[in-house]
């Protein structure tokens, strides 16, 4: 498979060199960035108002007994409280810019399949390793980064006593990767140049949301 290319600034004049290693940092981080935006169909809601076009991913059930310790008798008939977790998983409209690669002696835009197994493969590759994106349900804030709590979950142990656990979602890295931007075919004003990041990072996170390849899965307990 062929990598993306970068400009190669180490030569005299400048070249083209494919990307390797940390050189996809500063594109993943602006993918992701994207593509966890408050309003993009990656992230998750728990007991949404309308669950049009969700699909449940995982649920949580708070069951209880709503009396206090040591009270006689309490009845047998427990509450229950269930906390459903939803992600619209819909096919997005795809609008993309590629970036470009070097394949059997020819420059060209990166094909679909290239693409997923370059770029978007090493973008959700940091997702799940505790990158942008990544979400934990647990008690404290995580570490590492920009945590934002999103939803509470809370668990009744009796009539006086809860305790809580939050859905966090990461939504910044600890430290901002040095700009290194890929090329594109560039027909209007020369052969090729670099994408900006705004049109990298839309059309790409356009285009990982299109394929349904950030679907998030909850294990129900």
């Amino acid at each position: 498979m062929a990598a993306l290319l970068k400009i190669n600034t180490a030569t005299s004049p400048k070249s083209l060199k494919q990307a390797s290693g940390t050189d996809y940092e500063y594109a993943v981080n602006l993918i992701l960035t994207q593509l966890i935006g408050s309003t993009s169909n990656a992230n998750i809601t728990v007991n949404p108002a309308s669950t049009t076009g969700l699909t449940l991913i995982g649920t949580f059930t708070d069951t209880y007994l709503n009396a206090a310790v040591g009270a006689h008798p309490i009845g047998t008939t427990p509450v229950s409280v269930t906390y459903n977790f939803y992600q619209d998983q819909q096919v997005a409209a795809e609008s993309i810019t590629r970036p470009v690669e070097f394949v059997s002696s020819t420059i060209k835009e990166q094909v679909d399949a290239n693409l997923n197994a370059d770029l978007i493969a090493t973008a959700l590759s940091n997702l799940v390793s505790t990158g942008i994106g990544f979400y934990a349900l647990q008690t404290t804030t995580p570490t590492g980064g920009t945590w934002v709590s999103t939803s509470t979950i809370t668990n009744t142990l009796d009539s006086t006593t809860t305790n809580t656990t939050q859905l966090w979602k990461k939504t910044a890295a600890a430290t901002t990767p040095t700009a290194l931007r890929p090329v594109k075919l560039n027909t209007a004003t020369s052969p090729i140049s670099l994408k900006g990041n705004v049109r990298r990072r839309d059309s790409i996170a356009s285009y990982t949301r299109k394929e349904s390849v950030r679907n998030y899965w909850h294990r129900n307990f």
